[in-house]
């Protein structure tokens, strides 16, 4: 009989370690679907039927991006730190995804939403570059700056070509 309630009490306690490591994958799968929605309606994606267009993120810019963008009169393009924080939130997201695991069926399934999302960031970026580079020497901080963040999303190919285009 002893026998017996130690073997229950093992299944017991494996089946709570399992409990809680899937309560911790739903938990990051969660977070991951939030945090990719988040930042579709900052990059202004959320055109989707059912899904409204929020300007939340302007409130949150830092301090430093307007100070940043004082400086670099006439020039329209999005800001570094802007762009920054886009490709840090895709950054992280690409973390969690890889936490989680690339095989799981969920992640599978937001992959596209995450290409839109990485290919509308270098889309801006492009664009930024662009506008950067026709300032002439105002520009060419931007131009580093944004080359750095090329780099964040491991798109070095796309700064080669923004940098070869006119």
């Amino acid at each position: 009989m002893l026998g017996f309630r130690r073997a229950v009490d093992e299944i017991k306690a494996r089946v709570r370690a399992r409990g809680e490591e899937v309560g911790g994958l739903s938990g990051e799968l969660r977070e991951r679907d939030e945090r990719v929605a988040a930042l579709e309606e900052r990059l202004a994606l959320a055109s989707l039927p059912g899904k409204k267009e929020d300007e939340e993120w302007d409130e949150g810019e830092s301090e430093e991006s307007d100070e940043e963008e004082e400086g670099d009169h006439g020039l329209v393009g999005s800001s570094p730190a802007k762009l920054a924080g886009f490709a840090q939130d895709y950054c992280i997201i690409e973390a969690l995804a890889d936490a989680i695991g690339r095989d799981v069926q969920f992640v599978v399934k937001t992959e596209a939403r995450m290409t839109r999302c990485r290919n509308t960031i270098l889309l801006d970026l492009g664009t930024a570059m662009k506008e950067a580079r026709k300032a002439s020497k105002r520009g060419q901080p931007r131009v580093v700056k944004y080359l750095g963040l090329y780099g964040l999303l491991d798109a070095q190919a796309e700064a080669i070509k923004a940098l070869k285009s006119n």
